[in-house]
């Protein structure tokens, strides 16, 4: 909601600024922040930066967006206080704080509280398990003493990731904590986006039949700001092709974050039903042709792979499977429309879902994986293994009622996708391979490969979920 004027709103921010920047100047000054010479400037442009984010929200005068941004610099602050160690430091930033905390009283906004609080605990969780995080006890030349991060990894010999370029090494007596200027605004703008999106859903929801979709597919995107481990098990020419892969992953992360708030806020909440592109609402003969060209360029892949044994490669040997599963999905919806309509029964469709789920994951044991690697028989038959699983979960979303249908499929996407997202956690925070035949650089590519290729089909199966949930495929799209 936007207002015109707000004069309390604005004299709080007010507040808050001139408080912060009494600490940053005072700190800077009296020696309570140390900045080596060479990082002095960016602790300059990174306090202006915290500036504006206290700024903006004043002169764009909306208040749901005001209310992220302002919270968002608490939050920080509030973590500065806690973990500095330091009675002058706190002295200095709780009237900042405070001043923060009234302006967000006067912002019109709902549910306050429960935003607040899953904020911080979403930027609690991408912190942690993003590892941009130390928790220790040390000595520091002072309460908080700010390095440049390409410093830290040139003296122990380790290329800076591509998301840390222009980054800081912030350290206190309890903490060492890594950010940057992209990492600050990722986590900003996904937390954010994250948290207002499932309000939104959630209100929505709440008043129909249904359940919680899961449309967090972007705050798991947290995982890849991976700084100490990502650079500490991989050489600099492997960093350099994983850096290139994140770019992606990240801009495609936050694109279906938006386009969820805008599905959202422009069609679900007034009860409309989305436009489908071009592409997805052409007539059914051109559907059915460019379905047969993608059936018969999958069953051309299965077979030059089994030609030149390109399984060996893990990402050709899953990215297979993903397409393969897409293969026998799209293979019952043209074959669906000619036998009698017949209705899945509840449990057979868990039976048919959790049995295309496991068709799936078992060749990702490696046991079975090495098999195929080294056999184009059994290559083959974890294709058309994945090809079985599609078209199971194909006849599932066709032969169900809407809801329950939308809702199994939405499942049978989690459930495959959370496995990139689990290969990642592993490989990075434990920093062991999963198999022992390739190397771990090859391992944490096919993570982020199939992150990228599953994220799509994510929320695809979630929006499909929310249309059905809330009857919208028998409402008239009012253009």
């Amino acid at each position: 909601m936007s207002r015109k004027f707000n004069t309390p709103r604005n004299l709080f921010i007010t507040l808050t600024i001139i408080f912060l920047d009494i600490y940053l100047i005072y700190g800077f000054a009296e020696g309570l922040i140390f900045t080596p010479t060479d990082s002095t400037m960016l602790f300059v442009v990174s306090s202006i930066v915290f500036n504006l984010f206290l700024i903006v929200p004043i002169l764009i005068k909306r208040d749901g967006a005001s209310f992220y941004s302002v919270l968002y610099v608490i939050i920080y602050i509030t973590g500065l206080v806690a973990l500095a160690g330091n009675i002058i430091t706190a002295l200095l930033l709780i009237p900042s704080i405070i001043s923060g905390v009234l302006a967000l009283g006067t912002l019109n906004t709902t549910s306050k509280i429960t935003k607040g609080v899953s904020l911080g605990v979403v930027l609690a969780f991408m912190t942690i398990i993003g590892k941009v995080m130390l928790l220790t006890t040390q000595q520091v030349p002072a309460p908080l003493t700010i390095e440049l991060l390409s410093d830290r990894m040139m003296t122990i010999g380790l290329p800076v990731p591509i998301t840390e370029y222009f980054g800081l090494f912030i350290s206190t007596r309890y903490i060492d904590f890594i950010t940057g200027p992209f990492e600050f605004l990722l986590y900003f703008f996904i937390s954010s986006l994250l948290v207002e999106n499932y309000h939104r859903i959630i209100k929505l929801l709440a008043k129909r039949k249904g359940g919680l979709v899961t449309s967090g597919y972007g705050a798991i995107s947290a995982l890849g700001c991976q700084c100490e481990s990502a650079i500490g098990i991989f050489p600099a020419a492997t960093m350099l092709i994983f850096n290139i892969l994140l770019i992606p992953f990240f801009v495609l992360s936050a694109i279906l974050l938006v386009l969820t708030y805008i599905m959202v806020v422009r069609y679900y909440e007034i009860k409309r039903l989305p436009r489908m592109p071009g592409f997805l609402s052409m007539g059914r003969l051109g559907k059915l042709i460019w379905i047969e060209i993608l059936i018969v360029a999958s069953q051309v892949l299965v077979v030059v792979g089994v030609l030149f044994s390109l399984q060996s490669s893990p990402v050709f040997l899953f990215g297979t499977s993903m397409v393969m599963i897409l293969d026998g999905f799209l293979t019952y919806y043209l074959i669906h429309s000619l036998f009698p309509k017949r209705t899945v029964r509840k449990y057979i469709a868990v039976l048919l879902l959790l049995t295309s789920v496991l068709l799936v994951v078992i060749w990702f044991i490696p046991g079975l994986t090495i098999i195929a690697v080294n056999s184009p028989l059994w290559f083959s038959t974890m294709s058309y293994s994945a090809f079985t699983a599609g078209l199971m979960i194909s006849v599932v979303y066709f032969s169900s009622p809407a809801v329950i249908g939308a809702s199994m499929l939405e499942a049978f996407a989690v459930s495959v996708g959370i496995l990139p997202i689990i290969f990642y956690y592993l490989i990075f925070s434990a920093q062991r391979p999963i198999w022992s035949f390739w190397a771990i650089s090859q391992q944490a590519e096919l993570s982020v490969v199939l992150w990228i290729i599953m994220l799509p089909f994510m929320w695809l199966s979630t929006q499909k979920s929310l249309i059905s949930a809330m009857d919208l495929r028998f409402m008239v799209n009012i253009h």
